[in-house]
């Protein structure tokens, strides 16, 4: 370990793997370790293969057990259940960019990661469901339904918590809202830790409670449920700061958009609410930086501000300035 750790600050790597090949008369034993320059193992994995040349066989399997025991991800659940969901390492591997992506306030980028992971694996039907919500969030509608559809289509390759999942997702889309909260809550009955449905159930709630003469404030409690299971969900962030705004919680409003900023530093989705921060807080100066931070991204940057200045802070004026830039040649 000294000799490679030594090797790997050579090269510039911050990990290296080591690893042993054990076979006396019968199965072959295969061993690897992930260390980290700084010190410490990261993660472990070992494989058997009956013949020399099944070896080969069983280096993708191999290499996937690694890279999932040693995702660092916050919400380890879907690089977890996309580990035994294909048998394809390039198919994963575009799957957790998918994730890391979609994390950091990347929809788009997401999009196409996920897109990238069932072009590898077709029949991968997480990859497909994680494309349908990231599609959900770049607001190309067309492509999230498409998406469903193909998670469904192979949804025996799912872990049972996923296919729950994907078929509460897919009442949701087709608007059939109290059918959707039905399912969310009686998915949370089997996995009451999961923050991928009690986020859902809170988006449920937001969206749809207004058809039904209800507040969308009864999404809060379970936005906090899922910021108590995930600290640095975006969307948990993202809709409690909005309820803030709408009910002039300002101070927690900043809070909140401060915890999230400090998440997606440079992004359109930064862009957008350092925009809504600047206007909301009346900070003129700020106002013009925020602005053409805007014009320097991207469109997904624009539409949410606008959505914010308009739906959130209620501000007319606001949202006619940004959209003025908008049409900007």
């Amino acid at each position: 370990p000294a000799n490679a750790a030594r090797l790997a600050r050579e090269l510039g790597a911050g990990r290296y793997i080591l690893g042993t090949v054990v076979g006396i008369g019968g199965p072959i034993r295969i061993t690897a370790t992930v260390y980290d320059v700084e010190g410490g193992d990261v993660a472990r994995a070992e494989a058997t293969a009956q013949t020399e040349t099944g070896i080969l066989e069983i280096v993708d399997e191999l290499a996937a057990r690694l890279v999932i025991t040693g995702e660092d991800s916050p919400d380890l659940t879907f690089s977890r259940m996309a580990g035994i969901s294909t048998n394809s390492f390039p198919a994963l591997k575009a799957y957790l960019e998918g994730e890391r992506l979609f994390r950091t306030g990347a929809p788009a980028g997401a999009v196409e990661a996920f897109s990238a992971a069932t072009r590898q694996d077709t029949a991968f039907a997480l990859a497909y469901y994680r494309l349908a919500v990231s599609a959900e969030w770049a607001l190309d509608f067309d492509l999230a339904r498409r998406a469903m559809a193909n998670a469904l289509r192979n949804e025996m390759r799912m872990p049972k918590r996923a296919q729950l999942l994907a078929r509460a997702l897919d009442i949701w889309q087709r608007g059939k809202f109290e059918a959707a909260e039905r399912q969310y809550r009686q998915l949370l009955v089997n996995f009451p830790n999961d923050a991928e449905a009690w986020y859902w159930l809170s988006e449920t709630l937001l969206h749809f409670n207004p058809f039904q003469g209800r507040s969308i404030t009864e999404s809060r409690a379970s936005l906090e449920q899922v910021l108590a299971l995930d600290p640095e969900h975006l969307g948990g962030l993202f809709h409690l700061s909005e309820i803030a705004i709408r009910e002039g919680r300002l101070s927690q409003a900043d809070s909140l958009t401060t915890r999230l900023l400090a998440l997606v530093p440079a992004s359109d989705f930064a862009n957008a609410f350092t925009a809504l921060r600047a206007f909301l807080f009346e900070d003129e100066a700020a106002q013009e930086r925020s602005v053409e931070a805007l014009r320097r991204g991207g469109e997904y940057g624009f539409g949410m501000a606008t959505n914010f200045l308009l739906g959130w802070a209620r501000d007319l004026e606001a949202s006619a300035r940004v959209a003025e830039v908008m049409t900007d040649p």
